[in-house]
């Protein structure tokens, strides 16, 4: 369970209050070098995140530039995943989070690594699940409504 404790989300895992954080220039370079790396893809925002935690995504690294705000806002959107924003998240500055991820909103970016496989057989795998693929997206605005459409068809499948 999470509290709060003078508007801060003190996090159960570490029991660490929300406020504080490492920093870490490691981070920061993996996110440099995940953008020329086939095998990565850098996940810029709150809610990209907060979706490939859920889908059990690889998620190496998890940098934010108001660690608070981004437990907040798990707390508030994503209580099913605030311990891995908590436990994951690490502090930098404005400055930097501008330099690697821009477009972020919510200036927290991270990294995961594409999965690998038959597309074929994730196609054809027996969950029954849907499979989703996007061939070059023109509007990145749109990647995060067919994310929420695809869950909530998931969570209609297993009612």
């Amino acid at each position: 369970m999470t509290r709060e404790r003078g508007g801060r989300v003190v996090c159960p895992q570490d029991h660490t209050d929300s406020s504080k954080g490492a920093t870490s220039p490691t981070d920061l370079q993996a996110i440099e070098a995940a953008r020329g790396d086939p095998e990565l893809v850098v996940l810029e925002g709150f809610h990209v995140l907060k979706h490939a935690f859920r889908f059990g995504a690889e998620v190496t690294h998890v940098v934010a530039s108001d660690r608070e705000a981004t437990l907040r806002l798990a707390a508030a959107l994503a209580p099913d995943v605030l311990d891995v924003f908590a436990s994951r998240t690490v502090v930098v500055t404005e400055a930097e989070i501008s330099r690697v991820a821009p477009h972020s909103h919510t200036r927290v970016v991270g990294v995961a690594r594409r999965p690998r496989g038959d597309l074929l057989a994730l196609v054809d795998r027996p969950t029954g699940a849907p499979v989703v693929l996007l061939e070059d997206p023109r509007d990145l605005g749109n990647v995060g409504a067919v994310v929420r459409r695809s869950e909530e068809h998931t969570s209609e499948l297993q009612s």
